[in-house]
């Protein structure tokens, strides 16, 4: 009897560990939810994503969660807008569950920049000074943000959904009747691109060369724009299903889709692959 005891205690410990490496192995996998915004650094590949809740880190290939969120409405990144990498290696993120921009260090620490003033965050840039530019689609307003925190009214740009900037100019996209505008540090908005010829602009980015890129989820569609407002389609139709944001860094351009829960990478001929 104590030999059949002893067997039966040393299967129960196979067993335990066995299942529990699995159990391990889940819990560290990590795939993409509902992806709603990307930025990236010289090494690394961020991505909002509104249903972990939280930021995810991708590095050489390997998805890790940089923030997790609670699930909890009303808490820090529960409900996670517009990301930015910075060149100190931080990461601004905008939250509508709290309606504040917050500072994520890369060690996952979160801290916040500014509180219970934009409503919903839609788009983040920082000018060569440091300064943070939000775009808030609630209130359709354009914020000047200091490193302190403090938020100044710079413009209202009623619809606006994203910001990037392109030679040191602050360029806006909005859902209105002219989705690209140019914003001057004095408060002035100037037309870029007039009409409605996008169907749902979200997402923003500039190249090397001031070209800006916008992500169309409606037409599936990543427009390219120059300088002087003229635009044609670079990519269209699959992969994607509903293409949100968009970065450009390194010479590699990355979009994000939301509905097809994947990143993926637009070369030099407009070809759409996977992101690796």
């Amino acid at each position: 009897m104590k030999r059949i005891n002893i067997h039966r205690w040393i299967l129960t410990v196979i067993y335990f560990i066995f299942f529990s490496g699995l159990l391990v192995a889940q819990d560290n996998s990590v795939e993409l939810l509902y992806p709603v915004a990307i930025s990236s650094s010289d090494t690394t590949v961020y991505v909002a994503d509104r249903r972990l809740p939280g930021i995810l880190a991708i590095t050489d290939g390997e998805v890790s969660v940089l923030y997790r969120g609670s699930k909890k409405v009303g808490t820090p990144l529960n409900a996670v807008r517009c990301i930015t990498a910075t060149e100190d290696g931080s990461v601004l993120v905008g939250d509508s569950a709290t309606r504040a921009v917050y500072t994520l260090d890369g060690q996952g620490s979160l801290s916040v920049l500014t509180k219970g003033l934009i409503g919903i965050p839609s788009g983040i840039a920082v000018l060569e000074d440091g300064t943070t530019i939000v775009t808030d689609l609630e209130s359709g307003r354009v914020w000047k943000i200091s490193s302190d925190g403090a938020a100044e009214r710079l413009a209202d740009v009623p619809g606006a959904t994203g910001v990037t900037i392109q030679a040191g100019k602050i360029v806006v996209l909005s859902r209105g009747t002219n989705p690209i505008v140019n914003v001057s540090l004095e408060g002035k908005v100037s037309p870029v691109v007039t009409g409605r010829p996008f169907g749902l602009p979200l997402g923003i980015a500039t190249l090397d060369d001031q070209t800006l890129l916008v992500a169309d989820g409606f037409q599936k569609t990543i427009w390219s724009v120059k300088p002087d407002g003229t635009f044609e389609k670079l990519a269209s139709g699959e992969p994607f299903v509903h293409p949100v944001g968009i970065t450009t860094t390194g010479g590699k351009t990355l979009v994000v889709d939301s509905r097809a829960k994947s990143v993926f990478e637009i070369q030099t001929d407009g070809a759409v692959i996977p992101f690796k």
